[in-house]
This record gives structure tokens, C-alpha cells and sequence, in this order.
């Protein structure tokens, strides 16, 4: 039952994502990392998958290195 719950927000937020990048004036990136937040604290395993992924992963890693530096 949490696992379903889990990858319905994901994937709501994935969809509200993916409109973003289409759509002008709505930001995808946040939507993006939202879900991959979700995704990396129920499991490292889909963390993992989202780093390897053409379309989130560049995203993601680049947002990663800057928190990084920031600290």
C-alpha cells in the first residue's frame, strides 16, 4: 500500500513534469526533482535508476553537484 501511494505521487509529478517541459511558464525541473527526492528516500535502488536516466539524470546531477558546493 505505501509503495503504491509512493509511485502514484511520482508519477503525478512526473507527469506535471513532463507538461512543464512541453509547455512554456511552467517549470519542469522542480517537478523533476520532487519526484526524484521521493524516489531517493524509499529507495536507494530507484535513486540509482534516476541517476542512469537520459531524460532526469543530467538534471539531477547537476542540481546534486551545486547543493554539494554549496555546503
Amino acid at each position: 500500500m505505501k509503495k503504491l501511494l509512493i509511485y502514484t505521487v511520482v508519477g503525478v509529478f512526473l507527469l506535471l513534469g513532463f507538461i512543464g517541459f512541453i509547455m512554456p511558464g511552467i517549470p519542469a525541473l522542480p517537478f523533476f526533482l520532487v519526484a526524484a527526492l521521493i524516489l531517493s528516500r524509499s529507495s536507494k535502488r530507484n535513486f540509482i535508476k534516476l541517476l542512469r536516466s537520459p531524460l532526469i539524470g543530467p538534471m539531477l546531477r547537476t542540481t546534486l553537484r551545486r547543493r554539494k558546493k554549496r555546503k
